[in-house]
């Protein structure tokens, strides 16, 4: 039984890897369109900074997919760990939240350099992140009840299940993705404001403030997820980020 359980992870995990390497194919062909060189031609330094906060925006999308890979492939870890014998199979919406998240970040990787529609699709992956986090959590709240009303009151493992429900359910990560979901939307209306007024430098001044928003949304994000895995590291005395 316990093979079993472990096997599920496992192809949900090979099919993580399989859309993140889907995700970086259509993010380097996203490249054909010269963005990079586009951006240091005398078109694109007439137009600074606008072409070359796209291009952070791209680098900091590409550093968030890999971050995302890292993070995921360790709670993967870390659960099967702490919970091999107690985890319940897995839904099948498993499947479709990772091919959606591959779709999604490659969107993102793709339009890097249209400030209005990253923006809108950054508010749909935050919608989507939402979502998953509540089918997460429920799961995970299901597998603590389980473990600990089977498991020996003497099993060491106990201090681990504390560490691991502090990281999942004493951590604001709900309202933090709502703070990105807004701060993306705060981007969002500066792009279509760009859009609306037409007008230099106007038109520079929102999308750069825009640019800049998203990047620091992201950045700071993932900033904060860090420290909270390094505290429950420390906690379970294991290394998972």
């Amino acid at each position: 039984m316990k093979n079993r359980l472990v096997g599920r992870w496992e192809r949900v995990k090979g099919l993580w890897y399989l859309g993140v390497g889907a995700v970086m194919t259509a993010a380097t062909a996203s490249l054909g369109k010269q963005r990079f060189v586009d951006a240091f031609t005398s078109e694109g330094f007439a137009n600074a900074p606008v072409p070359q906060m796209a291009i952070l925006l791209f680098l900091a999308t590409i550093a968030l997919i890999f971050l995302w890979i890292k993070a995921t492939s360790g709670e993967y870890q870390m659960l099967r760990d702490h919970f091999s014998e107690f985890v319940p199979s897995l839904p099948k919406s498993s499947h479709f939240i990772v091919i959606m998240l591959a779709i999604i970040f490659g969107l993102l990787a793709y339009f890097s350099d249209t400030l209005v529609v990253y923006s809108a699709i950054f508010a749909c992956h935050s919608l989507f992140t939402i979502w998953g986090i509540w089918v997460r959590d429920s799961r995970i709240r299901v597998v603590l009840q389980t473990a600990r009303s089977k498991a020996s009151p003497k099993d060491e493992r106990r201090k681990s299940w504390i560490a691991i429900e502090t990281y999942y359910f004493r951590r604001p990560q709900l309202p933090l993705t709502v703070g990105v979901l807004f701060f993306s939307f705060v981007a969002l209306t500066m792009g279509l404001s760009a859009e609306l007024l037409d007008k230099q430098p106007i038109t520079t001044w929102l999308l750069s403030a825009g640019y800049v928003v998203m990047v620091l949304n992201i950045a700071a994000s993932e900033v904060i997820y860090r420290v909270w895995r390094r505290k429950r590291d420390r906690d379970l005395q294991e290394e998972y980020d």
